[in-house]
């Protein structure tokens, strides 16, 4: 998935630290979205299993990757910009 976005982003150089924090935050909150779920397995299986999601989605695992990713390439974008402003010659 990390590569799919560097490529979509044209953003080579954020390659390695991208893969890191959605591979990081993903199994993060999978294993702790798992150890919520396995407490309240018995009493609150629904509860469980929709804490799990937020989790593993929102909390801990995909979307703080999404949110990293992002901002990674909004910083690609800014320094593309500065460049190019500063290459720009007034008529």
């Amino acid at each position: 998935m990390g590569l799919i976005l560097v490529l979509a982003f044209d953003a080579p150089r954020s390659l390695p630290l991208l893969i890191a924090a959605l591979f990081t935050l993903n199994t993060a909150g999978y294993y702790a979205g798992g150890w919520i779920e396995g407490k309240l397995a018995i009493d609150h299986r629904t509860a469980g299993m929709l804490l799990w999601g937020v989790s593993y989605g929102i909390g801990i695992g995909f979307g703080p990757g999404l949110g990293i990713a992002f901002h990674l390439f909004q910083q690609e974008a800014r320094s593309r910009v500065r460049q190019g402003a500063s290459n720009v010659v007034d008529p």
